[in-house]
């Protein structure tokens, strides 16, 4: 094995004299410049990929070892990272270097699954190779790892919006912990991208470019340093440019400056494979200018004398280039800022020791259980330890459970003990390792305190009770198999399935849904009539039991229906003996025109979602829920949400979890088939083959018909926006201790102070929300931020305490069960009694999947796995109970669900604004706005009368604009959200008042407006031109008609037709430009002809006088 060597230096063969360069006057040296670009060579000799860097291996490779922080600063710790090619691979190395007494953060260890290690040291590639997935896609990947392995790997679809962590890279990172001759350590990385893995169908070849980020994540302090100094990792735009030169030389960037004299210059060495001669260059806008060239023989190294000390720190940028002698090839184009980053890493004193052991507890006061994790990876005598025994004692050191626990092959300790019911008092764990000769070790203590759980004031709360029927909803009917509630009934049919629902009186089943079973001996067996018998009824709740046949399974499901509309089914199949079948299928047969339109989702925010029009005149398989990316399923594609309907109603089925399914990789979970024209069917796959039953199982999962309520009131000029939202309500910056991390990251359900809440409140009230509407008329709110998935632990003790019974383990996330929710809710309440707040805007909510079997979630699959579940209907009950709060303290109207590509009826319910977006974000530079980025099918999903609730959308211009074309961009956003009846407020801030103005004026707020979607042929309004789509609304005597351009400008001829609108002729007509007042014309035949340009709308008035 070659000594390692962390920078080698080679006899200089031929150097210019250092030369003072002119420029032009009032440039900068970084004028023109974006990112670094980089010439990678080809791989002439293939490095043998073990972990371990040989100079003589990688001498070929370009690298770089100086990377920049997020400002663009230099950073203090290098890391050299090495690049080259061959026709089906990128090649890639990291040398870190670990400071003394300095061991890797290493926690996270499980190479079987992702694990976003970012919190450990670790590396992280982004690549955008222009390439597209399998589906036709652009896509750009994610990559980051530690020294353990722990890997997370993500495809990013931009166009769409997703991201898919279901992607899987099969990268193969070797990693070694190298020490050299005297006895520095580094921690040395290598890796082949394999160019089919990131979907580019043809060998590499000599002019390939590509983008990519390097960074390496350092801890202690924090860091995350890269090549071309981001901190947008997930904007390609910024990151380096690199390009596949064949006979490129390969340049060493080896340093940029002395860190610790803190000067700046530049360490230049090369390898070519031909003779060839470079030009360098470092321009500073210090005044520094030199450059030279150098001659390197082919197949020698070359390297000049260390030139650090070019430069001192200032104002300005300094830039690095080497090209080609006659300057026509770049090969190295670097770039940073005249500073250097923090430097406390430099004379940090670190001893990290090899005999820690870590040892964790996670008690739960809710289930009393201890969840034991032992970490013994800095532990270096792990071969010693025979056994390892935890043990639990009281105060009194009597043992309340103890066992033996296994040390794994991850270097982790991880078990559970359950407790008897403990009172309140102090408790230890102790750890204790053996070795063979069963002497102890070691042992580690830990300790943990079980409080009274009545000194919670919120413990058990009555406050939000949703025990009865609560505004706007009416009492639940039932009678003779039918409930009623507001807007819709459902018929209890086969196995306690529907068999009929409708929605404001209009049908959703084409016939009943039923169970149907393949035997194996003939054509498969359904479900037929249940004997029905009533469980309890209540204004707010009725409960039957269906029973029911099927074969040799009896079937017997507890059917609940809330005041909501939610129908619940606990389906439980009992087995009279031993019963194979081939397949279980529960089929809800649709009518054709009540799916046209389909939206499903599960975890995630910007992926594990999709919506689309499902295909008319197709027959067979539609569509199947592996379409809905990135679910954490172990095994199979279920999914916990799906809605089927058309833009005036529809149908929502959805479930925690497939438990009491038999799950597949081969059949999906659910599909949605058209098997006759009679019908477009939901069906799911509970059984996908050969499986026998012995013992009983239970499916649980609901149906839910929407609209769920009546639109409120004057919803389409509502009055929240994200002004209301986005201060300091709880006085979280002002108030705050050290450590809070701003309103989001710190996000609390409850004021740490507040009167001065109050008075903030008070202050808000006495304004308007003209900076919206540019009129003053509607008063402004305060409704306070909250992230759904974490608040401010340093606030909120009770987080840390309930620890193990409030966060979920798969996604990142809370669980809403009853102690969380009893919390959320007592705080909330409280906080409108104390200081009069209208709302609660609530972030990222969509569903959340959770593994922890211990606190209730997830169950355990044959192998012993365990299968994560979601929270849908707890998190259904949250979100009525914080709807019963508000009303309870008076207040109603301003809850906002922030719900990003996941718009799920039975949350929705509760919500009084459904919010979207916040997604595509768009810079100046990129030249597009919002139609580029969302189509009419996505923006069908927003529609708010389909759900009962109206839906708000925050567009994402980012960036610095010019006010003018930021106005003209607006307007995109704004058009196609109007074609849609979507309200265009939540953050358009003060660029499209004209549009809310001339809604004020044609009487929008008013109880008799009619909305007309561009979707209905029976509209009243059309357009020949195709980019252009025509919506309206009508009041007697008036209209209001919107045209948006999804084109090139257009002269679009809009007809109106009178009649279908409930108009006069149009020689009643007085029409104008709803927003410039200009008059218009309109024909006999009420044509009036528009010009719009391109990605514009346009809104005429139509005034009769009636």
């Amino acid at each position: 094995m070659q000594r390692p060597n962390t920078i080698v230096y080679f006899t200089l063969t031929s150097l210019l004299a250092l030369a003072a360069m002119p420029r032009p006057a009032g440039a900068a040296v970084a004028d023109g410049y974006k990112a670094p670009q980089i010439a990678v060579p080809y791989a002439w000799s293939k490095p043998t990929l073990d972990g371990e860097i040989h100079e003589d291996e990688w001498r070929g490779a370009e690298s770089i070892n100086t990377l920049q922080t997020p400002d663009h600063t230099l950073g203090s710790r290098p890391t050299r990272f090495w690049m080259m090619w061959d026709a089906d691979n990128l090649y890639v190395a990291m040398r870190s270097p670990l400071r003394p007494g300095e061991r890797l953060i290493q926690a996270l260890r499980d190479p079987s699954k992702d694990v976003n290690a970012v919190m450990d040291d670790s590396y992280e590639f982004w690549l955008d190779a222009g390439s597209h997935s399998p589906d036709g896609q652009p896509v750009f990947f994610q990559y980051l790892g530690n020294f353990a392995g722990a890997r997370w790997d993500v495809m990013q679809e931009p166009a769409a919006g997703n991201s898919r962590p279901s992607w899987t890279a099969h990268w193969s990172p070797k990693n070694h912990l190298t020490v050299g001759p005297d006895g520095a350590r580094y921690w040395d990385m290598e890796l082949a991208i394999p160019r089919a893995s990131v979907y580019i169908d043809q060998p590499f070849q000599d002019g390939f470019s590509f983008t990519a980020l390097l960074s390496r994540n350092f801890k202690r302090p924090w860091e995350q340093n890269s090549i071309p100094g981001t901190g947008s990792f997930s904007v390609p735009d910024t990151y380096a440019q690199y390009k596949l030169i064949k006979q490129a030389p390969a340049v060493h960037l080896l340093a940029a400056g002395d860190e610790k004299t803190k000067t700046l210059g530049l360490a230049l060495a090369a390898w070519s494979p031909k003779d060839q001669t470079l030009h360098w260059r470092y321009d500073s806008d210090g005044g520094v200018h030199k450059e030279g060239d150098l001659a390197v023989k082919a197949g020698q190294d070359l390297a000049p004398a260390s030139m650090l000390d070019l430069d001192k720190p200032g104002d300005g940028a300094f830039r690095i280039r080497v090209t080609s002698a006659d300057g026509a090839q770049t090969y190295l184009d670097w770039s940073a800022h005249r500073q250097w980053g923090d430097d406390s890493a430099l004379t940090q004193k670190l001893n990290d020791t090899g005999d820690k052991v870590d040892l964790t507890l996670g008690y739960n006061p809710a289930r009393d259980y201890v969840r034991v994790t032992g970490d013994f990876i800095q532990y270096d005598d792990r071969a010693k330890i025979a056994r390892a025994h935890v043990a639990v004692r009281d105060s009194q050191n009597m043992t309340l459970a103890e066992k033996d626990v296994h040390l794994d092959s991850l270097a982790y300790v991880r078990d559970l003990l359950q407790l008897p019911n403990v009172p309140g008092g102090d408790y230890t764990a102790q750890l204790t390792a053996y070795d063979g000769a069963n002497h102890i070790l070691f042992t580690r203590d830990s300790k943990f305190t079980k409080k009274d759980p009545t000194s919670f004031p919120w413990w058990n709360t009555k406050l939000g009770d949703i025990e009865k029927v609560i505004a706007p909803w009416t009492p639940v009917s039932y009678q003779a198999g039918t409930f009623g509630v507001w807007g819709r009934t459902m018929k209890v049919g086969a196995a306690g399935l529907p068999s009929q629902m409708t929605a404001q009186g209009h049908d959703l089943f084409a016939g009943g849904a039923y169970l149907a079973a393949d035997f194996g001996s003939g054509a498969p067996v359904r479900t037929g009539a249940s004997a029905l018998t009533t469980l309890s009824s209540s204004a707010h709740r009725v409960v039957v039991r269906a029973d029911d046949r099927l074969g040799k399974i009896s079937v017997s499901s507890k059917v609940t229906t809330e005041f909501d509309g939610m129908y619940k089914v606990e389906m439980t199949l009992t087995p009279h003996g031993s019963v194979s079948v081939n397949s279980l299928k529960l089929v809800v047969p649709l009518r054709n025109d009540a799916a046209n339109y389909l939206h499903a989702c599960g975890e995630g925010i910007r992926y594990g979602f999709d919506d689309r029009f499902l295909p008319q005149g197709k027959t067979g398989a539609l569509w199947d829920s592996r379409r809905v990316d990135g679910q954490p399923m172990l095994v199979g594609s279920f999914i916990p949400y799906l809605w089927i309907g058309n833009p005036e109603r529809g149908v929502c089925w959805f479930a925690d979890s497939d438990q009491g399914w038999v799950p597949s990789n081969q059949i999906p979970a659910i599909e949605i088939r058209r098997d006759s024209p009679g019908s477009t069917d939901l069906v799911l796959n509970l059984i996908g083959g050969k499986f026998t039953l012995t013992t009983p199982r239970t499916i649980t999962f609901a149906f839910q018909a929407t609209p769920v309520k009546p639109m409120p009131e004057h919803w389409r000029m509502d009055t929240w926006w994200t002004g209301d939202s986005f201060k300091d309500w709880a006085q979280i910056e002002s108030e705050g201790k050290a450590g809070a991390m701003g309103l989001i990251f710190s996000s609390l359900p409850f004021p740490l102070d507040p009167p001065k809440s109050h008075e903030m409140v008070e202050a808000r009230h006495k304004e308007s929300n003209a900076t919206i509407f540019g009129f003053d008329k509607y008063r402004a709110n305060a409704v306070p931020y909250f992230e759904h998935i974490n608040m401010g632990e340093q606030f909120v003790p009770e987080l840390t305490y309930f620890n193990e019974e409030w966060r979920t383990r798969v996604s990142r996330g809370l669980s809403y069960g009853k102690t969380l929710s009893d919390f959320m809710i007592y705080k909330l309440s409280h906080w409108v009694q104390d200081a009069d707040i209208d709302g609660f805007y609530v972030d990222n909510v969509f569903p959340i999947a959770d593994d922890n079997i211990d606190s209730g979630h997830g169950y355990r699959l044959p192998d012993g796995r365990v299968q994560p579940a979601y929270q849908m209907f707890d998190t259904r009950r949250y979100f009525l109970r914080m709807r019963a709060a508000f009303a309870e303290r008076g207040k109603s109207g301003k809850i906002v669900l922030h719900m990003t590509n996941h718009l799920i009826a039975p949350w929705m319910g509760a919500a009084d604004i459904a919010l979207d977006g916040e997604h595509h974000v768009i810079y100046p530079e990129m030249g597009k706005d919002f139609m580029d980025f969302w189509s009419q099918e996505r923006l069908r999903m927003d529609h708010p009368e389909q759900w009962g609730s109206p839906v708000n959308f925050l567009q994402e211009y980012q960036g610095s604009w010019d006010h003018d074309v930021l106005k003209k961009a607006m307007r995109a956003y704004t058009g196609m959200l109007l074609v849609n009846d979507v309200l265009a407020s939540a953050n358009a801030n003060s660029l499209n008042q004209e549009a809310w103005i001339a809604r004020d004026h044609f009487g929008m707020e008013s109880s008799d407006v009619q909305f007309h979607g561009y979707w209905d042929p029976a509209n009243g309004l059309k357009c020949a031109a195709p980019s252009v789509f025509v919506s309206g609304w009508t009041r007697p005597g008036k209209a209001l008609i919107v045209a948006a351009n999804m084109g090139e400008k257009t002269g679009a001829a809009v007809r109106i037709d009178a009649k279908a609108l409930g108009l006069p002729a149009s020689s009643h007509w007085k029409v104008s430009d709803a927003e410039t007042g200009q008059a218009l014309s309109a024909g006999s035949d009420g044509q009036v002809t528009l010009a719009i340009e391109r990605h514009d709308y346009r809104q005429i008035v139509i005034e009769t006088g009636e």
